[in-house]
């Protein structure tokens, strides 16, 4: 009997990241779940990321710098998604410290 293999096809999401004041953010950890797969973003904030087609999943974006980003997804075709994310500073507040 002859083996049929059925490739499994992709679609691809990019985009930039940037903050509020258009500031591009590299080093940005951008996942997708469940599947686990990640990129990281370049000096430009530029991403490209291979996710399969016809699926349902969450991309997660986070920075230590910025708050993170989930947002979820449907790709009913082989298509090239454009997500172009804006990260928010994060807002930490400084603890009371003693300098001796």
């Amino acid at each position: 009997l002859p083996l049929q293999l059925e490739a499994q096809q992709n679609a691809i999401i990019k985009g930039k990241i940037t903050d509020n004041k258009q500031n591009k953010i590299a080093g940005a950890h951008i996942q997708i779940e469940p599947i686990s797969q990640y990129t990281i973003s370049d000096t430009n904030g530029n991403y490209s990321i291979k996710v399969p087609s016809n699926s349902t999943f969450t991309l997660k974006i986070s920075h230590i710098s910025y708050q993170n980003i989930e947002m979820n997804f449907q790709l009913l075709n082989e298509e090239i998604k454009l997500f172009n994310p804006i990260l928010i500073v994060k807002q930490e507040q400084l603890k009371k410290f003693t300098v001796h």
